[in-house]
C-alpha cells in the first residue's frame, strides 16, 4: 500500500486520529442528549451507538446497518409514514410477488456493498496523501549509526518540581 512507517509512543491520539475522531462524535452527542444532566450518559449510551449504526455515511453513503443487513432499518415512525421504503410494494401483495420483491432488494446488496467499499477505499487514499503532504517533514526517516550525536528528551527530569537544577 506504500504507507510510510512510523515509530511513535505507545498513546498517541494524533496517531490514531480516525479512531479518535469517532470516539468525539459519540462523546459530543451523549453530552448533547444529557440536555444538562450529564450523569445521566451511561443511560443515553444505547441510543446513541443504535443512532449512529443506523446513520448513513457522508464518505460510504450507507449506514454500517444497511450493509450489515442489506436493507434500511424499520423504525415504528416509518410505519407511520410510509409503509415501504422500497418501490413496487403495495398493499395487499400476495407472499409471492413480496418475496421476489424482497429478494430484487437483496440482489443489489452485493453491489452497494462493493460500491461503499470502493468509496471507502478512495477515501481512505485521499486522507493517506492529505496527511504526507501535511506531514512530510515528520515522516522523513533518518537512520542512526552508532556514534551519532542525538537529542535526548527525559520527561521524568521535565515533570519532576526541582527540575532547574537537574540536566
Amino acid at each position: 500500500m506504500n504507507i510510510p512507517q512510523i515509530k511513535i509512543t505507545s498513546y498517541n491520539h494524533y496517531a490514531n486520529g480516525v479512531v479518535e475522531r469517532g470516539h468525539f462524535i459519540i462523546r459530543e452527542a451523549l453530552i448533547k442528549a444529557c440536555k444538562g444532566r450529564i450523569n445521566d450518559w451511561p443511560k443515553r449510551v444505547p441510543e446513541i451507538l443504535f443512532a449512529d449504526q443506523i446513520t448513513i455515511s457522508r464518505v460510504t453513503g450507507f449506514s454500517p446497518f444497511q450493509l450489515l443487513h442489506a436493507t434500511d432499518l424499520l423504525l415504528p415512525l416509518d410505519l407511520a409514514e410510509a409503509p415501504f421504503l422500497v418501490e413496487g410494494f403495495k398493499s395487499g401483495m400476495s407472499t409471492e410477488d413480496l418475496l421476489v420483491m424482497r429478494a430484487r432488494q437483496l440482489e443489489k446488496h452485493p453491489d452497494d456493498v462493493e460500491r461503499a467499499a470502493e468509496t471507502l477505499r478512495k477515501a481512505r487514499f485521499a486522507s493517506k496523501e492529505y496527511f504526507e503532504q501535511r506531514f512530510i517533514k515528520r515522516l522523513t526517516q533518518t537512520i542512526y549509526k552508532r556514534g551519532d550525536l542525538v537529542l535526548v528528551r527525559n520527561t521524568k527530569i521535565k515533570l519532576s518540581h526541582n527540575r532547574k537544577h537537574q540536566s
